[in-house]
């Protein structure tokens, strides 16, 4: 958004692609419409410092062959994810277990402590709004003595914003699954308000599973 009304952005990403749990192809795809749109990215690099400068911010690059690289820019966004804050909310002293961060639960989303149920983004699981709702409807189900199927976390829908955005719903990379191809899909809203004519699309399908999920 910023590029495209005439700020120069520059965007550093550790990994090698800029959508890294997404497929490479589409990955690419992004990366090239960054490009003609102006957008430089430094990719396969990290941050070693910040500094303040006079006119904003000075930053320190180091890219996987050991290649330093400056960036000067008025304004530097820091945009690595978010975390989850669970010290002094009372877990350790009701024995509810924690691994990395997050509460521990089962597919019924039970903690180990009997009667507490935790969902949403204190759980490990996507911090998505209808991620969260559906983990809900899993422990209020069960809750109510019903034998409620689990979450399916590889059918998730979410999308990442952008010229053009990034969407689709369960799997995202090729992890033992086949690919079929790639194209485009004409007619939908957003790519007609957007004047995309026909944006890339993969589609993933577990040859073992007709579903396509677990």
């Amino acid at each position: 958004m910023y590029a495209r009304f005439g700020t120069r952005v520059s965007l550093v990403e550790a990994q090698s692609h800029l959508l890294p749990l997404e497929d490479e192809d589409v990955s690419k795809e992004l990366e090239r419409a960054f490009r003609r749109q102006g957008i430089a990215m430094h990719l396969g690099a990290r941050v070693e410092s910040v500094k303040n400068t006079e006119t904003g911010v000075r930053v320190g690059l180091l890219d996987a062959a050991g290649n330093v690289t400056t960036l000067d820019s008025n304004k530097l966004l820091v945009a690595i994810g978010r975390t989850t804050l669970l010290d002094n909310i009372g877990l350790s002293a009701a024995n509810i277990a924690t691994s990395r961060g997050r509460v521990d639960v089962d597919a019924a989303m039970r903690t180990s402590v009997p009667g507490v149920y935790a969902v949403g983004d204190i759980v490990a699981s996507p911090a998505l709004a209808h991620v969260a709702e559906m983990e809900g409807i899993v422990a209020a189900d069960h809750i109510a003595g019903k034998d409620p199927d689990s979450v399916t976390y590889k059918a998730i829908p979410s999308c990442t914003y952008g010229m053009p955005e990034v969407a689709g719903p369960g799997w995202r990379r090729v992890d033992g699954v086949h690919k079929y191809g790639r194209g485009g899909i004409l007619g939908l809203a957003t790519t007609l308000a957007k004047r995309y004519q026909s944006p890339p699309t993969s589609i993933i399908v577990d040859s073992s599973n007709p579903r396509g999920m677990p």
